[in-house]
């Protein structure tokens, strides 16, 4: 978008990414760094470093809610938008606490919804839960208890699996006594874990299928993100008990452009090369697909298989594009506005954006995306979809 001026001639958007590494504490730490930034811009009197505009992320949930309560306590002009595209706790639809926050993915509440659903159509009426013990899933597990309440489903029993690593044999005593609880059958396994976890029930189930006369069905929670390699070993054999498995997740959407790019990158090392001068992800990756500890330059070239592996799209990654989108849409919606057909960003817009992030926020609350009319060389899965917010916040 920046290279066909989307927004307005002479100016394009940015991006400056940052790890979080799944932790918590690192997501706060960033948030802390981005109010650092935000009084910086305030101070900048003479526009002189890029503003800070808007955050898209982080990936947890848990991530999100921290950086956002943090965000949302500055004052109203202070506040930087941010756009989720993979966080879906029902929590972060409360705008009394996340007055930041917007979304392009799905909340919780519809997949729980969609669960209901689903165990309605399999004719499961008894069931168990396996839950991981963080606040993500513990709300999860809350939600779904209380819809079930609501139905004709009845929850016999519920596990809770601790943070990190679990053996095999703590989550095999934990499927016997689901196997072996009360006199009825249970109908099935609701599973809101990782993905490591998953993996670990699906092995410890696999082990026990042999000695079953009903194996167990599953039906996962959107944390898999459809990626076969949770159900399947090392060596790539696909577990027994993964077979007839249910996987619930937000529409999955491929974007073509995004896979072919990376696919060419990949079978091309000296292309490899020069982009890892700026790009440090690519690094790593390569060198995690290569089994290459040496420098980028000494790696040998990977195979097909290997280049598809690396260039495969995670689930959330169409959502990331969308989270992008949204961003370029209203910066263009606020220079139509402020700059009457001026080149580059007015002064007008240059006081709005380094003095007042907030305006941003109101700028969302009346945003509307059609992906067909609204922008040009759009990926071509977008064509054809529309996009608002509600008054949650959720897309």
């Amino acid at each position: 978008m920046s290279d066909y001026y989307y927004i307005c001639e002479k100016n394009g958007v940015g991006l400056e990414a940052y790890p979080t590494c799944e932790m918590v504490a690192e997501a706060s730490d960033r948030a802390v760094h981005l109010i650092y930034k935000i009084r910086q811009d305030k101070q900048d009197s003479s526009f002189t470093d890029p503003p800070l505009v808007a955050l898209i992320g982080p990936g947890y949930s848990s991530e999100v809610q921290k950086t956002s309560y943090f965000l949302s306590s500055e004052r109203a002009d202070d506040r930087l938008l941010q756009i989720g595209f993979s966080s879906t706790a029902a929590s972060l639809s409360n705008t009394n606490i996340y007055s930041n926050f917007f979304r392009v993915v799905a909340s919780d509440a519809v997949q729980i919804e969609v669960m209901i659903s689903l165990m309605t159509e399999l004719k499961w009426n008894y069931i168990a839960i396996i839950y991981d013990d963080d606040i993500y899933r513990e709300e999860g597990k809350e939600a779904l208890m209380t819809r079930v309440a609501k139905s004709s489903i009845c929850v016999a029993t519920s596990f809770v699996l601790p943070i990190g690593a679990v053996s095999l044999i703590q989550v095999r005593d934990i499927l016997q006594k689901i196997i072996t609880n009360g006199e009825s059958p249970i109908s099935g396994v609701v599973v809101l874990t990782s993905g490591a976890h998953a993996n670990a029930i699906v092995t410890a189930a696999s082990a026990l299928k042999d000695t079953l006369s009903d194996p167990i069905s599953f039906i996962f929670s959107e944390a898999i993100g459809l990626s076969d390699s949770y159900f399947s070993s090392n060596t790539g054999t696909v577990f027994k008990a993964s077979k007839g498995a249910y996987v619930v997740s937000p529409p999955q959407i491929r974007i073509h452009e995004f896979e072919d790019y990376w696919f060419n990158t990949f079978r091309n090392a000296s292309r490899v090369v020069e982009e890892t001068k700026t790009n440090t992800w690519l690094e790593k990756v390569y060198k995690e697909y290569s089994s290459c500890s040496s420098s980028i330059s000494m790696c040998s070239e990977l195979n097909s298989e290997q280049i598809e592996k690396a260039s495969q799209m995670s689930s959330w990654t169409s959502y990331a594009i969308k989270a992008a989108y949204v961003t370029a849409k209203v910066l263009k919606q606020v220079h139509d506005r402020l700059c009457s057909g001026q080149q580059g960003m007015c002064s007008n817009m240059k006081s709005q954006l380094y003095n007042n992030k907030g305006s941003l926020i109101e700028e969302m609350n009346s945003l509307s995306i059609n992906f067909n009319t609204d922008f040009t060389n759009v990926p071509a899965a977008l064509t054809n979809i529309s996009l608002y917010f509600n008054d949650t916040s959720d897309a």
